[in-house]
């Protein structure tokens, strides 16, 4: 019984200690695009057909995300909230293309556009490269957070076992049979005892006297 209780308060304390760390894993989100980030991502513009502009992993478009810079307006407003690695393909109705002031593609103006796998590779220098990484990381997070909730288990119960052995005043006299609370000692073997288990005389010497504790 006594192996049971401990079990069950070793578990508690497991869940007790590696809860905060799995609660923050579950709440932790991915980053995604704001205005104002610098972006590192790639696509295929066709128009008519025809290729227009490419950028792929390894040449890819870098460009901080603020309305003058990323043109035109329906890219700006596609890659505000995009997450890291997840591609897609967007049409940009003329409306929101390119327009005759525009520093790059004027000629485009009243043009449907297609982009193709538009993929963010970074946003503000954090690739997808890094996801091993940080894989790696939570497992050591983990790991600390196990073997932190392991220390302080067994601290508390070294506190809870040297406490009960060395302080009976706090922690009381326990029975030597039955481990219930004590009511004496025998004065042949200074023993405690409870009232019960004391009935028909000292269980280990065989005394008949005991002697009461002080309520």
């Amino acid at each position: 019984m006594v192996r049971i209780k401990a079990s069950i308060v070793f578990l508690l304390s497991m869940i007790i200690f590696t809860l905060p760390a799995y609660t923050e894993h579950c709440s932790a989100t991915p980053p995604y695009v704001e205005a104002g980030d610098l972006l590192s991502y790639g696509y295929r513009l066709e128009v008519d057909h025809v290729v227009i502009d490419y950028y792929n992993r390894e040449a890819p478009a870098k460009k901080r995300l603020v309305p003058d810079i990323v043109t035109p307006v329906g890219l700006f407003n596609a890659l505000i909230g995009m997450a890291l690695h997840t591609p897609k393909d967007i049409t940009v109705l003329p409306e929101e293309g390119f327009t005759f002031s525009d520093p790059y593609h004027p000629e485009l103006e009243g043009k449907t556009l297609y982009y193709y796998a538009l993929e963010i590779y970074e946003i503000n220098g954090v690739s997808t490269t890094e996801e091993p990484d940080d894989n790696l990381g939570q497992f050591g997070y983990y790991f600390l957070r196990i073997g932190l909730g392991v220390l302080g288990f067994c601290a508390v119960l070294s506190l809870v076992y040297f406490g009960y052995r060395y302080y009976p005043k706090i922690f009381g006299k326990r029975c030597l049979v039955c481990k219930k609370s004590a009511i004496g000692k025998c004065t042949k073997c200074n023993k405690a005892f409870c009232e019960r288990c004391y009935s028909n005389g000292c269980p280990a010497c065989k005394g008949r006297t005991l002697i009461r504790f002080k309520r």
